[in-house]
């Protein structure tokens, strides 16, 4: 099937040059027919299109050691974003290059269990695993992350000891190797940005990036990452502006922050 699937990537978008993010993703579709409880995904085109970024300059924004996209980090959206795909979400980014950006939603569960999308899998019925609304492409797609404290077959590194894995296969194997502690999560689709268009949005106060680990991606509560998580990036935003500038000048301050975050409290500290 992976196979099948790498060939139909390859008519949808011909080049190589343009095959090599979608390739890089290990992702598969999702069995025919089965009913997802608590979400309706639409059909989506196998090869992920990066759309042209329209030419801006640099705004300014936190300095590139704390806010620079890149794999294995998360980002978190902040409390002005309003697009309805990634209000209080956290994304992991999985790939970021010249090709564009991809990650996964890691907070936003679904009802459907893993053991009904994928019934063929030995050992998955004897467990409780959700599955998780990864991004609004792709969602008849999956794409699991495993952590494995060596590299498991054809799987690929995102940060530490966390990997994407091949399919069904590489997921049978974690199972049969790890048996009842396996730690895998499952996400049904996937975020896309076009190149340079995150660092935008970065920068536009969209969202704060800060080093992905595992516990909070395999063991966190999915209703506790987000409230975490703001509150460090609106904190390092402030300790970030600190360092790299003057402190702000009353009236003209960014309005980043609403009423009573930790991000305004931090700022009235430090004037």
């Amino acid at each position: 099937m992976f196979h099948l699937l790498l060939k139909r990537i390859r008519q949808a978008v011909g080049s190589p040059a343009s095959m090599l993010v979608s390739i890089f993703f290990i992702l598969f579709a999702v069995v025919p027919g089965t009913p997802l409880t608590g979400a309706t995904f639409a059909a989506q085109p196998v090869a992920l299109e990066f759309v042209q970024s329209p030419a801006t300059s640099s705004p300014s924004g936190p300095s590139q050691s704390q806010s620079a996209p890149a794999k294995g980090k998360f980002l978190v959206a902040s409390r002005r974003l309003g697009d309805p795909n990634f209000a209080e979400t956290v994304v992991l980014l999985i790939e970021h290059g010249q090709n564009g950006t991809m990650g996964v939603v890691i907070n936003r569960p679904i009802e459907a269990r893993l053991s009904t999308l994928l019934p063929d899998v030995k050992g998955l019925q004897q467990r409780t695993d959700s599955v998780y609304l990864g991004g609004p492409v792709g969602r008849n797609q999956m794409l699991i992350l495993a952590r494995s404290r060596s590299q498991p077959d054809e799987a690929l590194r995102v940060f530490e000891d966390v990997y994407t894995i091949s399919g069904r296969t590489g997921l049978q194997k974690i199972l049969d190797e790890s048996g009842p502690n396996a730690k895998f999560r499952a996400y049904l689709g996937y975020a896309g940005w076009a190149h340079g268009q995150l660092e935008m949005e970065i920068a536009q106060g969209g969202w704060y990036v800060l080093q992905a680990d595992a516990a909070t991606v395999f063991d966190k509560a999915a209703t506790e990452m987000w409230p975490e998580l703001i509150r460090h990036g609106e904190a390092q935003w402030v300790m970030d502006r600190k360092n790299r500038r003057p402190l702000l000048s009353g009236r003209n301050d960014p309005q980043i922050f609403t009423r009573g975050t930790i991000g305004e409290y931090l700022l009235a500290t430090l004037r």
